[in-house]
């Protein structure tokens, strides 16, 4: 599908690993680039679907399934590393509630923010960026807005500890990204 593309100006694409690309597809990847000049930018980890993050992937409360969610995170950032990807994205679409009455915003933004620095400081050095969207899969997600996927990206910085991510921030570059997406955009009005 992304071979016919390449004819209306698709210059790149991306993924989501481990489910639409790993290290066995690679090679797939690596031939629509050399045949159309398509190149996989990003990656992100598959971590909204699975009936174990029904309650959040990297913000869920359970801690064994918001680990599930974190060691396909760093999966992803290692391929991404690996295969000199430009960044990891990640869409927090199951991260996030139904009905606002009960729910623990600061361990919900704890959780999440939480594990995305633990990912990104075992995989030092790797560019990481926040997609937000208003709702879907879950009905209200954790990061709504452009405004709230800035924010998390400032507080996932501020957690960040490995020594080489710290030097990184220190010369004033970030690690941490947005990667608005004009749809999930416009469902916010903004």
């Amino acid at each position: 599908m992304a071979a016919e593309m390449s004819k209306y100006g698709i210059k790149a694409i991306e993924a989501h690993y481990p489910n639409e690309v790993n290290e066995e597809n690679w090679h797939l990847y690596q031939q629509l680039e050399k045949e159309t000049g398509i190149v996989l930018q990003s990656c992100y980890p598959a971590i909204f679907y699975p009936k174990e993050f029904e309650f959040g992937s990297l913000s869920n409360p359970v801690r064994k399934y918001r680990d599930m969610a974190a060691k396909t995170l760093v999966g992803c950032l290692k391929f991404a590393r690996e295969k000199n990807l430009h960044h990891a994205g990640i869409w927090p679409g199951i991260d996030g509630y139904t009905y606002s009455l009960g729910t623990v915003f600061s361990d919900m933004w704890d959780n999440f923010e939480g594990a995305v620095a633990e990912a990104m400081d075992e995989v030092p050095g790797m560019i990481c960026a926040i997609e937000p969207k208003p709702y879907e899969p879950a009905p209200n997600n954790i990061y709504r807005t452009t405004a709230d996927g800035l924010i998390a990206c400032k507080d996932i910085e501020a957690r960040l500890k490995n020594k080489i991510n710290r030097d990184i921030l220190a010369k004033g570059i970030s690690l941490m990204g947005m990667q608005p997406e004009i749809g999930h955009i416009r469902m916010g009005f903004e």
